[in-house]
């Protein structure tokens, strides 16, 4: 799997850098779509099987100074953070919240 991210991000780094096709920073988001219980069960309610991990990539943040950190956030704040990465509208009856660790460093002027 890690070289399929590869060969995505430099595919679009080469287009990013070239800005040939694209003008503002791409935005890859990879996320499981749920977790396993230790013994390979998944359908439960326990930590193991309803946490997922899911990563943000974007030029936008390649000036940033990245900060591990593990944030628990809802899959309804999931629409709220895209959205604002993207550029677009929050949807009007989301119920979602900024996912703020993304924000709290980034440059506005290279998102929107």
């Amino acid at each position: 799997m890690d070289d399929v991210v590869r060969f995505v991000y430099e595919g679009l780094q080469s287009k990013w850098k070239n800005r040939t096709e694209i003008e503002k920073p791409p935005l890859v988001v990879i996320c499981g779509d749920h977790g396993m219980s230790e013994y390979g069960g998944h359908g439960g309610a326990t930590r193991q099987e309803t946490t997922v991990p899911f990563v943000f990539i974007s030029f936008a943040f390649q000036d940033i100074e990245v900060e591990e950190k593990e944030v628990d956030v809802l899959q309804i704040d999931l629409a709220v953070t895209i959205s604002l990465l993207l550029g677009l509208s929050i949807p009007t009856n989301s119920l979602g919240r900024l996912i703020h660790p993304i924000f709290s460093k980034l440059d506005w002027k290279s998102v929107v």
